[in-house]
């Protein structure tokens, strides 16, 4: 039963790569300045692009639900990276449409968190070892990016 709540963690980069948007999403929903979620957005950008080099070193198992390969490695290393180098471009350029008037400090606290929701809809997408968790995961990135 410790094994169903608490898998060991041979997949620990999985995990980080999963665990560190996913929550970092909820936090930034939660907090209410846009110059602290957005460098809170840089920075989980940032961890999860780390987490995902990780993955060329530590190579986890194949798990019931996750699958980490060499092809999806270069996929997941090459989408944190993008998804680190736009979220430091979008922490200006966002403060931008804050200052202009197109956007609101409630609307760039969403769009910092909702991008984080994306960060982990598409790494959830790419190690996903089931169709029907894959399917879920890409319907959540569609929703999240609609939202944003």
């Amino acid at each position: 039963m410790s094994e169903f709540l608490m898998p060991d963690l041979a997949l620990e980069p999985v995990t980080a790569l999963l665990l560190i948007p996913g929550i970092s999403a909820i936090v930034l929903a939660l907090l209410p300045g846009y110059k602290l979620t957005a460098r809170l957005n840089v920075l989980a950008a940032g961890l999860t692009f780390l987490s995902s080099l990780w993955l060329l070193v530590a190579r986890p198992e194949t798990g019931t639900y996750l699958l980490v390969d060499d092809l999806n490695i270069v996929f997941v290393v090459l989408g944190t990276f993008v998804g680190f180098t736009t979220s430091v471009f979008s922490a200006s350029y966002i403060g931008h449409e804050l200052n202009i008037g197109r956007l609101t400090p409630a609307n760039l606290r969403f769009y910092h968190a909702m991008y984080q929701a994306l960060m982990f809809a598409m790494n959830l997408a790419l190690l996903a070892n089931n169709i029907g968790l894959m399917w879920v995961a890409v319907e959540l990135a569609t929703l999240t990016t609609v939202l944003m």
